[in-house]
């Protein structure tokens, strides 16, 4: 599986590492480079695992999640009601598992 974007539902479903966008340019595409993000869910295959999103333009950690040394339960992590913008979102980092994320 790679790295897919929903439009109708504003999900991402990363397992790869690259650049975050949408498959098909749309009227909405554009938007995708400076996305707000609401909620994340990542969801470690092993005890461990870590996933990383870096800021595309400044080539910073924006977002780091790592599971727990003795499970393998989800993690969640918020940013409502404001949610965190994040420009040209890239997963530089991911063990192994899924992460979601959920656009505003």
């Amino acid at each position: 599986m790679a790295n897919v974007f929903n439009e109708h539902t504003m999900l991402w479903t990363v397992t790869e590492t690259g650049k975050l966008s949408a498959a098909e340019p749309t009227a909405s595409a554009a938007s995708l480079l400076n996305p707000v993000v609401g909620d994340l869910i990542f969801v470690p295959a092993v005890v461990g695992d870590n996933v990383t999103i870096q800021d595309g333009t400044a080539a910073e950690d924006a977002i780091i999640l790592k599971a727990g040394a003795s499970d393998i339960s989800p993690v969640h992590k918020s940013f409502r009601p404001q949610g965190r913008r994040i420009t040209n979102p890239d997963c530089t980092v991911i063990d192994g598992g899924t992460l979601y994320v959920y656009l505003m």
